[in-house]
């Protein structure tokens, strides 16, 4: 029912219809008496909002002052807050959002610290915060992951994983299951590194670039300053990072270990799969300052601090000293040293038994002198003997042939002046300084009339540094000089040299058996000019080396029960830029079938139907990949010359282009053919 309410009211009149009294607000009619006052319940019929306490409510239910509400409320759009505290009073608040966002609206440069905390009446509040200052989430107290997965100790600054209460800053359980941590990484190195203020820094881990071996060094990068190496087969290597045995040790210093007992003894055991008895029957070590070595649990042999050497017996009074016999016995003489009284005799027998004189029979009678060496009845006659010192001579005599001592040397001689010596053996220092020198016992010396010398290295006490080179050596005399040339030598450890060619066969780099081109020979010319290693048949025969006399020049296979590889590490080159050839130079290389020729115009045997190229054509296009050899480029009466090399190793590399190339024409086809099919 309409009502017809009065024309032009002023604010606060009221007009009665039905019993309902309505007064006017200035604006509208609204319901007054028993019905709310619109100050306090105020609908705006024109735009439908409801203000409590509010008469010009702007959103739907717009209220001024506190609201309680004692149900549920849903609300269907964003729920805003514009309050400062913001209370819950609830056992459980739910939010189904994913993700909750503190400090929202802040922009610029963060300042504000966020987080949760939570009241704990007399004790100290717990937080969870972010703290802007510090650029990191802060927990005030204990924290907690699954009971005992993950424990912090606030209090004593320890973590704990399986333990709520770690002993130690870092502290694994793992119960009965036992204890496990575990770094992996893909394709880098996994390690652990300690480290303490102003002291050594160390670290453990796995050398992903090492072939994954296990290190232990002094740094807190892992395969740096490395101290211990374990590799794939459980080699141990200390100094060294490719251990080649169980341990393996490398040092600068001269002693390698140092074992030391607190014990009276300090001594290792040995043994191995065919060994009986205990382990301590086989030792070796020190007693005291004394060096011993056990068999059968006993000591067979001492050698005290003074260098004295006992077998038989642990207090050698003398340099040897030998409590028993000692026989070297076989179907052919044998050898015996026999001290019959402990002080006046000494026999020494090289013969069929200790009583006959036949072979060698050296005999010192007493202190007061006579020492003999005697009778080889069989083949001639030995005679040194010395009388009081009356008498020092050596003989040698076999089919007429006379060995005599004399100035410090021995010659070998058919009786003739000494000009015309055909062996002469002195000792000398210097093998290089005329073979004259006054210096024994460090070298010897053996020279032929024709002025060529075999050096040996005796292993004397000479201090020379070239006593770890000539241990074998064949020189020849320079003309017009005191200097020798050597020819030919052996070194301390087996490393052989060839004078003329000034190539050494040894293990001179990184321990691989290797040839070794030096850089000169022993006439002073230089190998670095000549920096090639060349494999060639050649007319000289056997016995005719020193001069080719018949025969041809040849060409010589070099075949290998493997496979080859040529050094190409990075930090071996410089000026590196792409291959410049491609596609067009491949097309320009004619390859051919031929057979090699020797010097005198013959196909070689082995050296037929041939794959390959022409190395004068292959300069016109790929000059690179060709050697030109200018000294060689003098052919012989029939034409037949080496002056050009060629390798082939250039034209994979190009090849390698070249595919790139027809690869790439393929894929730009390929699409076009896609494309036209798919029209």
């Amino acid at each position: 029912m309409a009502i017809d309410f009065p024309n032009s009211p002023t604010t606060g009149d009221t007009y009665t219809v039905n019993g309902r009294t309505w007064k006017w607000d200035g604006t509208t009619w609204a319901a007054y008496g028993n019905y709310p006052d619109p100050t306090v319940f105020k609908v705006d019929t024109t735009s439908g909002y409801v203000g409590i306490n509010n008469v010009s409510p702007t959103v739907a239910l717009d209220v001024t002052g506190s609201a309680v509400f004692s149900g549920s409320i849903t609300v269907d759009g964003d729920f805003t807050v514009s309050g400062t505290t913001t209370t819950v009073n609830t056992t459980e608040l739910n939010v189904e959002d994913n993700i909750v966002t503190l400090n929202y609206g802040v922009t610029g440069t963060p300042s504000l610290d966020a987080g949760i905390e939570v009241e704990r009446g007399d004790e100290t509040n717990a937080q969870l915060l972010w703290d802007e200052s510090a650029g990191a989430w802060v927990v005030n107290s204990d924290f907690t992951v699954d009971t005992d997965t993950l424990h912090v100790d606030s209090t004593n600054n320890r973590v704990g994983i399986g333990t709520t209460s770690p002993s130690s800053q870092f502290q694994v359980d793992g119960g009965a299951s036992g204890a496990q941590a575990r770094i992996t990484a893909s394709g880098a190195d996994t390690s652990i590194a300690f480290l303490t203020e102003n002291q050594q820094n160390w670290s453990i881990g796995i050398d992903e670039s090492d072939a994954g071996k296990l290190k232990i060094g002094e740094s807190v990068n892992v395969g740096t300053v490395t101290r211990v190496t374990i590799d794939s087969s459980g080699n141990v290597g200390i100094g060294t990072n490719s251990p080649d045995t169980n341990l393996h040790i490398q040092t600068a210093n001269n002693t390698m270990a140092h074992f030391e007992s607190t014990d009276a003894e300090a001594l290792i055991g040995f043994s191995d799969s065919n060994s009986t008895g205990n382990w301590y029957d086989r030792r070796l070590g020190a007693v005291g300052n004394n060096l011993v070595f056990v068999a059968g649990n006993n000591t067979r042999m001492t050698i005290d601090s003074s260098g004295n050497v006992g077998i038989g017996t642990t207090t050698p009074g003398y340099s040897l000293e030998v409590n028993d016999e000692i026989t070297l016995k076989g179907t052919i003489p044998y050898l015996r040293l026999l001290e019959t009284t402990g002080s006046s005799d000494v026999h020494i027998w090289l013969g069929q038994d200790g009583s006959s004189n036949e072979g060698l029979h050296t005999w010192y009678q007493s202190a007061t002198g006579h020492s003999y060496i005697d009778n080889i009845f069989s083949t001639g006659n030995l005679y040194l003997r010395t009388n009081n010192g009356s008498n020092s001579n050596l003989t040698l005599r076999s089919n007429g042939d006379t060995v005599v001592q004399y100035d410090k040397a021995i010659s070998f001689s058919r009786d003739t002046a000494a000009s015309d010596l055909t062996t002469f053996i002195k000792g000398g220092n210097n093998p290089d300084g005329g073979y004259s020198s006054g210096d024994q016992n460090y070298w010897v010396h053996l020279s032929s009339k024709g002025g060529t010398i075999v050096t040996l290295n005796t292993d004397g006490s000479a201090t020379s540094p070239r006593n770890n080179f000539d241990h074998f050596s064949i020189y020849q005399a320079a003309p017009n000089s005191t200097s020798g040339r050597r020819l030919f030598s052996v070194n301390n450890i087996g490393d052989v040299q060839f004078g003329n060619a000034g190539v050494r066969i040894d293990r001179g780099w990184a321990n691989y058996p290797s040839i070794t081109v030096q850089t000169d020979n022993a006439f002073g010319t230089a190998n670095t000019s000549y920096a090639e290693f060349r494999v060639h048949g050649i007319s000289w025969t056997h016995a005719e080396w020193v001069g080719g006399a018949s025969g041809a020049d040849f060409s010589t296979n070099f075949r290998i029960d493997g496979t080859t590889y040529v050094s190409s590490d990075q930090r071996h080159k410089t000026n590196i830029i792409d291959n410049p050839y491609g596609l067009s130079t491949i097309l320009q290389l004619q390859p051919r079938k031929f057979d090699r020729i020797n010097s005198l115009g013959e196909v070689e045997q082995n050296n037929t139907n041939i794959l390959g190229f022409i190395a004068q054509e292959v300069i016109e296009v790929l000059p690179e990949a060709v050697n030109y050899y200018p000294d060689e480029d003098t052919p012989n009466d029939i034409g037949w010359c080496r002056a050009y090399s060629l390798s082939e190793s250039y034209i994979v590399s190009t090849l390698v282009n070249a595919v790139k190339e027809l690869s790439a024409k393929n894929d730009l086809l390929e699409e076009r053919i896609a494309a036209l099919e798919a029209n």
